[in-house]
């Protein structure tokens, strides 16, 4: 058993930011598309004051999806930062999380049967 004691902050940090942007970018686009393409249609209307709003639509929904998709990113590293440091607070007191290794093709196993 090996055991973990200590979780670096930051680099909780950066993978919490990363894995954030990623669900934020695919989970978002599936929300986001589909408004994207009803305003695309509207967008062959052809009439001046709907095209113009369908524009504003466009680049609006654009911009939320990029603003939301950095806001996530940073809120999720930010949060995975906070969730590392209190474990290494809390395993300051209990001890860490315990976890079983094993080599790639179970050397590791057969050593102890023998």
């Amino acid at each position: 058993m090996v055991t973990v004691r200590r979780v670096g902050v930051l680099s909780a940090f950066k993978v919490g930011l990363l894995v954030n942007a990623i669900l934020y970018l695919v989970f978002g686009a599936l929300f986001v598309v589909p408004f994207v393409l009803l305003g695309g249609l509207s967008l062959l209307d052809g009439r001046g004051s709907s095209q113009a709003f369908a524009t504003v639509s466009l680049a609006g929904s654009c911009f939320m999806y990029a603003a939301a998709v950095a806001f996530g990113a940073f809120a999720g590293g930010v949060m995975t930062a906070i969730i590392a440091a209190l474990y290494n607070l809390i395993a300051g007191w209990v001890g860490g999380l315990e976890i079983e290794l094993a080599e790639a093709g179970g050397s590791e196993a057969r050593k102890r049967e023998e």
